[in-house]
């Protein structure tokens, strides 16, 4: 069964402060972030009802909403409100391991792209359950293409923002399924690697680890991060910059990065093998060292709760 066969809107949702059912969950057909794409949203990732990184993921969207001109000192609620609503939101559905979203709107408005038109923000939570495939666990990588979609500009529209319109990124994943990838590869307007549609992108090639500079255009993962933290306390040499697509075709290891894959081993780039088409095990070691970083971070927040 396939995910649109399989979805259904279940479970509890926090929306504006209220928590009810999804199917009860409506917002506005005159929602600027309906109508325009005009808000933000963040995904993370709970384990045992906790959700990792969660400070580092609410700093990103607060950051965000000051960047679009919300006025935070308005704003419904604060970061530390906001994150007690997340993982409540998780533990009222009676999740461990589970997908957490939030979405926050410019809110309701008469047409018009001017933000003072619109009356409040909408906020929404949902969380849903997920389990990722550790990449030990999996026969071969994904397939992935490099995409004729560019990345937009940062002169356009700032990477770091996680914007509501996610319209090339789309067009960058129909691009990849025309040619049987299940992942594409962005390059930016001038022809570097910058990123997959939903994730960020490594490789390994000579014992060293590569990844785009943030200068290329990019999102500042939070797996991102985590991940190169986790490839220098191993002793990895580590290098990021701007590369173009030969890298990519010379690699020994390619894997994705985002909070609900996690690390996600890639087989084939263009229909080319990348080793053995198999996860490779430094992608594997890197996977269990990031694991065992979420679990610490988890556990100590488990313990000064307890205590």
């Amino acid at each position: 069964m396939s995910l649109k066969e399989a979805f259904k809107p279940e479970g509890i949702v926090f929306h504006n402060g209220l928590y009810k059912p999804a199917l009860e969950a409506r917002v506005s057909i005159y929602d600027h972030g309906f109508l325009y794409g005009d808000g933000l949203f963040e995904t993370m990732r709970a384990y045992n009802s906790r959700v990792f990184a969660l400070t580092s993921h609410l700093q990103r969207l607060y950051g965000g909403l000051a960047c679009l001109g919300f006025n935070l000192e308005e704003f419904p609620y604060t970061m530390p409100q906001l994150a007690e609503a997340i993982e409540k939101t998780v533990t009222i559905n009676s999740l461990t391991e589970a997908y957490v979203r939030i979405t926050v709107t410019r809110g309701e408005g008469p047409p018009g792209l001017d933000p003072e038109l619109c009356f409040k923000p909408n906020v929404v939570i949902i969380a849903r359950p997920v389990r990722a495939l550790p990449p030990s666990e999996r026969p071969v990588g994904i397939r992935s293409a490099i995409v004729p979609i560019r990345k937009p500009s940062p002169a356009s529209l700032d990477p770091a923002l996680k914007s509501l319109n996610y319209l090339p990124n789309i067009m960058a994943i129909m691009a990849a399924r025309a040619v049987g990838a299940e992942e594409g590869i962005l390059l930016n307007e001038q022809g570097f690697i910058a990123e997959g549609t939903v994730s960020n992108i490594f490789w390994i090639a000579n014992k060293t680890v590569y990844t785009p500079s943030l200068g290329v255009g990019i999102l500042p993962g939070i797996t991102r991060d985590t991940v190169i933290e986790v490839a220098k306390d191993l002793g990895f040499d580590f290098q990021e910059g701007f590369y173009t697509i030969s890298h990519l075709y010379s690699a020994e290891e390619i894997f994705f990065t985002n909070s609900g894959s996690e690390l996600l081993p890639v087989g084939y780039i263009d229909g080319r093998p990348v080793g053995n088409g198999r996860p490779g095990k430094r992608t594997c070691h890197l996977w269990q060292k990031y694991r065992e970083k979420v679990w610490h971070e988890i556990g100590s927040r488990l313990n000064r709760t307890e205590a």
